[in-house]
């Protein structure tokens, strides 16, 4: 009996242990010490159990008999259930140690989960200052004393490239983002691209930010380069206007960027612009289709092109005429008659209407 007895309380204390490993796996970190607590209690039980019990067995020899005749040592033997429920010392009540045995996980449960809920909560209201500390963050005071476009503000840097693409906003000083870092320049799309040679081109637009006093300037590609061809000061709507005179005839490439190098506003699109020369033409045709063109390809009804003396096979050239204009590439060598530039083909010709020898209008 002894022996049984025994089982019983390690059996206890090993199902107080694996509670207590459970309620630590759900814990975590947090309920880790008060299950290490929890389950040291248990040990300290079952070992104050054993003890208990190696002291009585020690006394069985001296122990004087009971009322009833009997030994104490008897008595234990016949009541093998009563001990095993007890858990404990010799002085504590079965019950009340079975109840303490059975309420310990149920404890264990719900402290983890009042844990687990105030952490919960912690975490919430943390994220929600981060927020709103973030949100007070995007709405900055304008440095002290305003700082014009080009002056250096308190913390050292342009005030100009940290209000380029903001308007003022509210009457505290504070600013707010009126156009996405990524907008380009607008370039107005009623400007006229097409020009005559001698004339001036003008391009128009608005910077990104609306803001005034924005210097911007107008590029022209040239030896394949970039080179600044005219500037401007944005208006009171950030608007701006420039103009340029080309020097040569062709399809000539602009933009409009902004003079300052910490500015985010990237530069406009590439604009073409279709600068003409007065040209003398005539068209060919009939006669001549299914033969091979100067420049490889068969002579068609269809075949888009013009014929030039000396501009290399395949270079594009726009031809305007009667208010319509077209892009084609140099497919043949002519005309052999003096006095004409172009010759059309006949594909050419019904689309822009012409006919006979005339004036037209050429980008070469």
């Amino acid at each position: 009996m002894p022996e049984s007895t025994h089982v019983v309380r390690w059996a206890h204390a090993l199902r107080a242990a694996l509670l207590a490993c459970l309620a630590l796996a759900l814990a975590g970190p947090a309920a880790a010490s008060a299950a290490a607590e929890g389950r040291n209690g248990d040990r300290a039980r079952a070992s104050a159990a054993l003890e208990g019990t190696d002291l009585a067995g020690a006394e069985d020899d001296t122990e004087a008999p009971s009322e009833d005749g009997r030994s104490e040592r008897e008595r234990r033997e016949e009541e093998p259930s009563s001990e095993a429920a007890a858990g404990g010392s010799g002085d504590e009540s079965p019950a009340p140690a079975a109840a303490r045995d059975a309420q310990g996980p149920s404890e264990a449960r719900d402290s983890v989960r009042r844990q687990v809920t105030s952490r919960t909560k912690g975490i919430g209201a943390s994220v929600r200052r981060e927020v709103e500390s973030g949100t007070r963050n995007l709405r900055r005071r304008a440095p002290a004393g305003g700082g014009g476009p080009g002056r250096a503000s308190q913390d050292g840097e342009r005030d100009e490239a940290s209000r380029d693409v903001a308007r003022d906003g509210g009457d505290h000083g504070t600013v707010s983002v009126s156009a996405s870092a990524d907008e380009r320049i607008n370039l107005d799309g009623r400007d006229n691209r097409q020009i005559y040679l001698g004339r001036t081109a003008t391009v128009r637009g608005v910077v990104p930010s609306q803001r005034p006093g924005r210097e911007v300037v107008l590029e022209a590609i040239s030896g394949g380069r970039w080179v600044e061809v005219d500037r401007d000061v944005t208006d009171e709507n950030g608007r701006f206007s420039m103009t340029w005179k080309p020097g040569y005839a062709g399809r000539r490439s602009v933009r409009v960027r902004r003079t300052n190098p910490l500015s985010t506003e990237p530069p406009s699109g590439i604009r073409t612009l279709y600068v003409y020369r007065q040209r003398v033409a005539s068209w060919y045709g009939p006669g001549l289709y299914g033969n091979r063109t100067a420049c490889g390809q068969t002579f068609t009804s269809q075949l888009l092109g013009v014929a030039h003396r000396t501009l290399p096979c395949g270079y594009m050239v726009t031809i305007r005429y009667n208010g319509r204009y077209k892009t084609v590439p140099v497919v043949d060598r002519g005309p052999y008659v003096r006095g004409r530039d172009f010759d059309l083909t006949e594909a050419l010709r019904n689309y822009l209407g012409f006919d006979g020898v005339d004036t037209i209008r050429a980008t070469a």
